[in-house]
Order: structure tokens, then sequence, then C-alpha cells
């Protein structure tokens, strides 16, 4: 979706909550007022980074029935990716993905970064390619995972080289380090820095 395109959309949403407004406080506040947006004179385009989206490893968002069929699958797919999700997802204009987590982040394991029955890293990578999404992965805070988050942004590196893609812009460094994700899992800046 291009950005004018997006810009109409949300034009059209702000409409559509302004008439809901009306609607709801009444007649009295209606009456002789006229609302006219101009979406083709707008003058700054929102980063479609916005437009993003969390894809937790937890529940149905990858497998059994959210994107991921299996190669084998007699549903159309890319590398095992439902046809229909990645034309839906280009269709919303998502502009970024979030992956392996949220929480799902403290604790995944990368390797193998291309597992035959899942969602991996090579394939989280194709799916934002084949979307258009910026990925954006996150991976645990913990101070013993500082190397291997270092070697996951390296095989990341050598991956989004052979996909012909922009290299990675953003590696999160776990997910609510204040303590959410339901335990107290916080880290220290200085913990995590290695050599």
């Amino acid at each position: 979706m291009d950005r004018k395109s997006m810009l109409k959309n949300i034009g059209n949403l702000v409409v559509t909550s302004l008439i809901c407004i009306t609607i709801y406080f009444g007649n009295s506040y209606s009456q002789g007022s006229t609302i006219t947006l101009d979406v083709n004179g707008a003058k700054t385009a929102m980063p479609n980074g916005i437009f993003g989206t969390l894809m937790e490893r937890l529940g149905r968002q990858w497998g059994n029935t959210g994107v991921f069929a299996g190669t084998s699958s007699t549903i159309p797919n890319t590398n095992g990716m439902r046809n229909d999700v990645i034309d839906a997802f280009k269709e919303c204009g998502v502009g970024a993905i979030q992956w392996p987590g949220g929480c799902a982040a403290w604790d995944y394991p990368w390797k193998p970064a291309d597992p035959s029955g899942d969602i991996g890293t090579d394939r989280f990578l194709q799916f934002c390619k084949l979307t258009g999404a910026e990925p954006v992965i996150t991976g645990p805070a913990y101070s013993y995972s500082a190397a291997s988050n270092l070697a996951w942004l390296k095989h990341i590196d050598s991956t989004t080289a052979r996909l012909s893609m922009d290299s990675l812009r953003w590696f999160k460094i776990g997910n609510e380090v204040w303590g959410g994700c339901g335990s107290n899992k916080s880290f220290t800046v200085s913990s995590y820095c290695t050599t």
C-alpha cells in the first residue's frame, strides 16, 4: 500500500470516528456542523512502522491456523507460510513486525534458524520481505545471553544479505525488563556488556 492510500485510509478512519462520536453525543452537537478532510492535501506522511504488530510465538499466530501451514500443506504457501496471510499483511500495510515476542523472547532458542516444522529466524525474515514489513527481533536480556544474541545478529546479517534485504535495524534486548511477563526479569547494562 502506498503512502497516499495509507493517508486516505487514515482519513476514512478519522471521519468514521467523528461520525461515531457525533452519533454518540446526539444531534444537538451536529446541527449545522460540517467536517471536511482533504487527504490529498496532506503534507506529512506517517511512517509505516507505526502500523506494526507483535507476532508472539505463543498461541496460534504462527502455527496451526496462523501464518505457518507447513511446506507440504495443501493450503497455498510460500516456504510453508500461507499466501493468503502474506497478501493480507500487504493489503493492510503492516509496516513492522516484532518477533519472537514479547514475553516469548525471553526464552526463545534461536537455533536452528530454519527449523523444518516451524517459523524460525530465516522464515520470519522471509515473511517480512514478502509482506514488506520491517523486522523487529527481540532477544533475551539475561547477561549470559549476550554472546548468543551476538551470534544471532551475525546470522541475521548473513540471512538478510542472502535474501537481498536491508540489514536489520531493530534488535530489542529483552521485553518488559521492568518486571513484566509475569516475573521480575531484570538486568543492568553493565552486566550485559561483553568484550
